[in-house]
This record gives structure tokens, sequence and C-alpha cells, in this order.
């Protein structure tokens, strides 16, 4: 009686363990198996539910994965136009530069440089939000 109440319990109702020897088999006393059968249950669901949980997590990263790579295309779009439109009006104005300081004309280097330092100073994102929702409505705009 005493070797009963020293035995480890089981997380399986009040199933008594006892163990034999060093190769950690264990002798099962007092089992119950509508408390096996219910702790079973309660595993198979617990399981069923942990990869509903995980598939559904992988199904949103998917969908996140997409929104991203969508949103990848369009910013990577954005800036090829965005920037091409500033080179060409920088090389234009370094061009008006150029032949100003050529000329020593003062006026045309004022204006040169004011339309350079308007560029430079102007967010090259100003423009993105009106960019990406004319996008995804399918509308040409000109930037």
């Amino acid at each position: 009686w005493k070797d009963y109440l020293n035995m480890p319990k089981s997380p399986i109702g009040k199933v008594a363990l006892k163990g034999l020897g060093v190769g950690g088999k264990v002798l099962v006393q007092n089992l119950n198996p509508l408390e096996v059968l219910r702790e079973y249950v309660s595993y198979r669901k617990t399981v069923l539910e942990q990869q509903t949980e995980r598939e559904r997590i992988a199904a949103k990263r998917e969908v996140a994965v997409g929104l991203i790579e969508s949103e990848r295309e369009i910013i990577l779009e954005y800036f090829a136009q965005r920037f091409t439109e500033r080179k060409a009006a920088l090389n234009g104005f370094f061009d008006v530069l150029h032949a100003a300081v050529q000329e020593k004309n003062d006026h045309a280097m004022d204006t040169a440089l004011s339309g350079i330092l308007g560029i430079v100073k102007d967010s090259p994102l100003k423009d993105f939000e009106t960019f990406r929702q004319a996008r995804s409505d399918n509308r040409v705009i000109e930037i």
C-alpha cells in the first residue's frame, strides 16, 4: 500500500505508474479505459484545432506576401517613372546652367539653379498615393 501512495501519477486520469528497472518500462495499475478514451479524444481535438490554426496562419501569410509583392511592383514602377522624369528635368537645367556659365549670363544661371533646387527639394513621394490608387483602379495618370 505504501508503494501505491508513493507512485507517480500520470496525466491520464488517476492512473498510478510503477517503474520497472532501468529500461524505462512502466506498469500501469488501476487503468480506467473510459478516462483513457476521453484523454485521447481531447488530444485528437487539440491536434485538429492546432492543425487548423496552422493552416489559417499559413493562408494569412500567403495573402500578406502577395500584397507585399504587389506593393513592391507598384513602388518600383512609380520610382522608375518618377526618377526618369526628374532625371530629364535635372539634365535640362544642368544644360541651361552650363550654357549660362559659358555665356556668363547671371539671369540664366539663377533660373537654372532655382529649377535644380526646386526639383531637389521636391519629394519624389508626394504623388505616390495618387499613383497607387490610379494604378489599382487601372487609370492612367501623368506624374
